[in-house]
């Protein structure tokens, strides 16, 4: 079984964010791989303040907002790649959040936009602070972690994504 961290919510959010996001996308990755598709994939890891900006985030009652869980839900790197701090109106009643980037994070900014920009254009995404190599640059998925800083790493979450599969066959 994967050794989650020690408080429960964080333990929750890392394997609900596993189970549901991570390993999936794995092993939908390891498909194309099979059938010759360049694959590419990556992790964003959000930062602490756009969590306030992210609804599904100040909704969520399993990741209070006092925590600093390091998480961010599917879309939250919209606004890096857009540049705008303008946030999505996602109810019924009108309203737009404003969340103005920390100044280190313009660096998220030119990461999105050059990795994301290059990769539409020529099919390769280029040009960001790490070298974002294919999928199957190792046996073990190479995928980038796109966040502050921006590395690469072989093997993400292996031993928990083995584990969810276990479960499932």
């Amino acid at each position: 079984m994967p050794i989650y961290p020690v408080l429960a919510t964080r333990s929750y959010v890392r394997a609900d964010a596993d189970n549901c996001i991570v390993c999936p996308m794995q092993r939908i990755a390891r498909q194309l791989l099979r059938h010759g598709v360049t694959t590419y994939l990556y992790n964003y890891f959000g930062q602490a303040h756009i969590r306030f900006c992210d609804w599904s985030a100040v909704w969520n009652p399993i990741a209070p907002m006092n925590l600093p869980l390091n998480w961010s839900s599917h879309g939250t790197g919209i606004p890096f790649m857009f540049n705008t701090t303008v946030g999505a109106d996602i109810n019924t009643e009108p309203q737009t959040l404003h969340c103005a980037f920390a100044p280190q994070e313009y660096a998220l900014v030119d990461a999105f936009q050059s990795y994301f920009t290059s990769f539409a254009k020529d099919g390769r995404p280029t040009g960001g602070p790490a070298v974002w190599p294919q999928a199957n640059a190792s046996p073990d998925l190479t995928t980038l972690l796109l966040g502050l800083p921006t590395s690469y790493v072989d093997g993400h979450r292996k031993s928990d994504c083995e584990f969810w599969s276990s479960l499932q066959q």
